[in-house]
C-alpha cells in the first residue's frame, strides 16, 4: 500500500514540475515577445528612450528567468534568443537601426517558436 503512496507522490511531483516548466516559458516568453514588439514600435514611432527602455526590461526579464528556463528546455534555444537579444541592444546603443530591426525580428520569431513548442500539440510530440 505504502508503495502506491510513493507511486502518486511521485507522479504529483512530476505533474508539478511539468506545470511549472511551462508556466515558466510560456510567461517569460509572451513577456519578453511583447517587450520586444513594444521596443520595435517605439522605435518606428521614432521614441528612442522608450524603446531602449523597453528593450531592457525584455533584456533583464531574459536574464532573470533564464537559468530557470534553462532546466526546462536545451541550451541552444534560449542561447540563441538571449544572442537576439543582446545584438539587439547592442544596434540600438550604437544608433544602427536597421540592424536593430532586424535582430529584433529574429527575437520575436525565436520566441515565437520557443513558445509555440511548450504548447502539447500532435506536431510538437512527434
Amino acid at each position: 500500500m505504502y508503495r502506491l503512496y510513493g507511486a502518486i507522490g511521485v507522479l504529483c511531483c512530476v505533474l508539478v514540475l511539468i506545470f511549472t516548466g511551462f508556466y515558466i516559458n510560456a510567461h517569460t516568453a509572451a513577456y519578453v515577445q511583447d517587450k520586444l514588439r513594444e521596443s520595435y514600435d517605439d522605435l518606428k514611432n521614432g521614441d528612442l528612450s522608450s524603446a531602449k527602455n523597453n528593450l531592457s526590461l525584455a533584456q533583464q526579464e531574459w536574464e532573470d528567468k533564464s537559468q530557470c528556463i534553462l532546466l526546462f528546455v536545451s541550451h541552444g534555444k534560449a542561447d540563441d534568443i538571449e544572442e537576439a537579444i543582446n545584438t539587439a541592444v547592442a544596434f540600438l546603443d550604437n544608433g544602427q537601426q536597421a540592424f536593430f530591426y532586424e535582430s529584433c525580428s529574429k527575437a520575436i520569431l525565436l520566441l515565437d517558436h520557443f513558445k509555440n513548442e511548450e504548447y502539447p500539440e500532435i506536431n510538437n510530440i512527434l
